[in-house]
């Protein structure tokens, strides 16, 4: 015997409401988002957390200026971009153990980098190589792929989730509802003729 929660709702006096669950190919999407924030997740807060730590700087021509920032994989490990980067792979593990978070933390991802990248593209420009607001190309790259990274998951988890949309809409609810009190105001079955007298003439 299934429960309400395995089966349903139960509402009006006893009368279920049945609700749609997730098919195959969702449940495999929803499992390919939790492995794409997982990776996500240990690679940034990686990243971030070395270059925190200190990174080996480049080896000192002798010339006198402000110290150079240190590269970590060709990227440039200022702690204001290990920071942004521990930060993202902090929110990519909140999302990945709270799935509710996830649509919002994708759009978020998605619109962030862009301008992160739009604004590396412009201090790359204006700003001198040694500043620490000086981005070079790895960073660039990693940031669009950052951004790009977000679309896809922001498509993935709409696409994962038809269930929860179809549930939140007041007239899908309300024409479901409508068939389930059809049916159960429905006979199961239908009732026996009365025979009638014979006609003596």
């Amino acid at each position: 015997m299934r429960t309400p929660t395995e089966s349903g709702h139960i509402r009006d006096g006893g009368q279920r409401e049945e609700v749609p669950r997730a098919g195959g190919g969702d449940a495999r999407l929803a499992r390919f988002v939790t492995w794409l924030l997982g990776i996500e997740a240990m690679l940034l807060v990686a990243l971030g957390v070395s270059g925190l730590g200190g990174a080996t700087p480049p080896t000192s021509s002798g010339a006198e200026g402000p110290p150079a920032v240190p590269d970590l994989f060709g990227l440039r490990a200022s702690p204001a971009h290990s920071a942004l980067l521990l930060v993202t792979g902090l929110l990519a593990l909140g999302a990945l153990w709270l799935p509710a978070w996830r649509h919002r933390f994708a759009a978020t991802q998605a619109l962030g980098y862009l301008l992160v990248t739009a604004a590396g593209l412009v201090l790359a420009v204006t700003t001198p190589a040694a500043s620490t607001w000086h981005l070079n190309m790895a960073d660039h790259l990693l940031h669009g792929l950052l951004c790009l990274l977000g679309l896809a998951l922001l498509i993935l988890v709409r696409a994962a989730h038809p269930v929860r949309r179809a549930a939140a809409s007041p007239g899908t609810r309300a024409s479901a509802g409508t068939r389930v009190r059809a049916a159960a105001a429905s006979p199961t079955s239908e009732p026996p003729a009365t025979m009638g007298t014979a006609d003596p003439r």
